[in-house]
């Protein structure tokens, strides 16, 4: 079982899917990428006031789509504040969400970047 308290992600300035050389990720990767500062927003939003059930929400959502999309270190980090979410445990969630902020910061970065770096 995955360690969802282990607070050890690596974030690059960069990030790019695993699979933007699959044509049919590639002509929609750009849709996942531009909801992300939506989402980060309302689960900002859903933190400040103590609405553990969006914000699980919203991280289960992400963690779902960031494996899709080839993004397996922002399935880890929404899985992460998922856990930290349910449990109430606002240290941790706050934490989570910053690191998973600044992954779909390079994520997004990624997508105005050459291919592969």
């Amino acid at each position: 079982m995955t360690d969802t308290n282990n607070t050890d992600i690596e974030i690059p300035d960069v990030l790019f899917s695993e699979y933007e050389s699959i044509p049919t990720i590639a002509g929609i990767l750009h849709v996942f990428l531009d909801s992300l500062p939506d989402m980060v927003e309302t689960m900002h939003a859903a933190m400040d006031g103590g609405d553990s059930e969006t914000l699980a929400s919203l991280a289960h959502q992400i963690k779902g789509a960031g494996g899709g999309y080839g993004y397996p270190s922002i399935t880890e980090a929404a899985l992460k504040l998922e856990h930290s979410a349910k449990e109430s445990d606002w240290e941790l969630a706050r934490l989570h969400l910053v690191q998973l902020e600044l992954l779909c910061v390079s994520a997004y970065r990624g997508k105005h970047a050459p291919a592969g770096g």
